[in-house]
């Protein structure tokens, strides 16, 4: 018999993946099988000539309807990364990646998130979605044309720009020691016109118009749960334009939503085909929303224990709901 189960795409170093896992375990849930690539796990992906396939973890047979959710955070320069060392583990980091998405690809619709839903992810796209779903979102600008930055500078009262991809700087390869994060930061309209042509042809780069905050917000979505914070980054110089450049300053807090931006945050999961999402809004000096972001695999953790533990509940609910729904059922939903 083929064991139907909740396969994590992961390590338990994540303490994300240690946290959904040890409540799946608390509320008897036996069917949790990690694949940890730092835990020595051993699995197999046979194919046969029909392209059949048959799937064991720790020579254990699963179910090809299993539910996956995949929380791959092999990231260089952290502690999720693959142990050893360069050239051999970015080599391997890079065939970890390949084997979740296979695995998330074959599970379709009992995926956390889908591969479908997670084909186009890059923040202009999904401004179109949120657009398309009545919320307001920046001004924006992705060219590798100098005379392009001019004008949108000159048409905004103050211009920011941010990385396309979200990809890390290294210098040394993927296994660096510390990887570097391309902030948001604001770019004035006199170092546009100081910078050289050519180092804008190099690639695309990507510009907003910076929205003057009052505050700015966190919403963790796992199925249908909506769970929001704000976050007063406005007290202190260096978190801004950024929070995230010094986390341990800001004020996390536990809020309400306007019930219109629930409907549109829901309309705007289901449209993109997510089921899991942390997005993040600017909320201005007049009190309107808008949208920034939403980053599929987001995490959550620091805000889990603002909230005793109601994010992993939430996502614990949906992988046991995925796992007890049929696949013409999840198909269907």
């Amino acid at each position: 018999m083929n064991d139907k189960v909740i396969l994590v795409l992961g390590t338990r170093t994540d303490p994300h993946v240690d946290r959904v896992a040890r409540r799946l375990e608390e509320r008897g849930c036996k069917d949790v099988v990690i694949i940890d690539y730092h835990a020595g796990t051993t699995f197999s992906l046979e194919l046969d000539e029909q392209a059949n396939r048959i799937i064991k973890v720790d020579g254990r047979r699963l179910a090809n309807d299993s539910t996956v959710w995949d929380k791959t955070k092999i990231l260089p320069g952290t502690e999720y990364y693959i142990r050893g060392a360069e050239p051999e583990v970015g080599y391997a980091a890079q065939e970890w990646r390949s084997y979740y998405a296979l695995l998330t690809a074959f599970c379709g619709e009992g995926a956390v998130n889908t591969l479908r839903s997670r084909q186009c992810m890059i923040k202009p796209y999904q401004q179109t979605v949120a657009a398309s779903v009545g919320m307001r979102a920046p001004r924006t600008l992705v060219s590798n044309d100098k005379n392009d930055f001019l004008a949108f500078a000159s048409a905004s009262e103050s211009m920011i720009m941010k990385s396309l991809s979200g990809a890390k700087v290294s210098t040394k390869g993927e296994g660096e020691e510390v990887p570097y994060v391309v902030m948001t930061m604001r770019v004035p309209e006199k170092d546009i016109a100081a910078a050289d042509a050519g180092d804008f042809e190099i690639c695309p780069h990507f510009a907003q118009e910076e929205i003057a905050k009052s505050h700015e917000l966190r919403v963790v979505v796992a199925g249908s749960r909506i769970i929001p914070f704000r976050i007063d980054s406005q007290k202190f110089q260096s978190t801004q334009v950024d929070w995230r450049k010094a986390t341990g300053l800001n004020t996390f807090s536990r809020c309400q939503l306007d019930p219109k931006l629930e409907a549109q945050i829901s309309a705007f999961m289901e449209t993109m085909g997510l089921t899991t999402g942390s997005l993040d809004f600017i909320v201005d000096r007049a009190g309107e929303n808008w949208f920034l972001e939403c980053n599929q695999d987001g995490v959550w953790a620091w805000l889990d224990d603002l909230v005793d533990g109601e994010i992993t509940d939430a996502f614990a609910d949906v992988l046991l709901q995925k796992l007890q729904t049929s696949p013409a059922q999840q198909i269907a939903a």
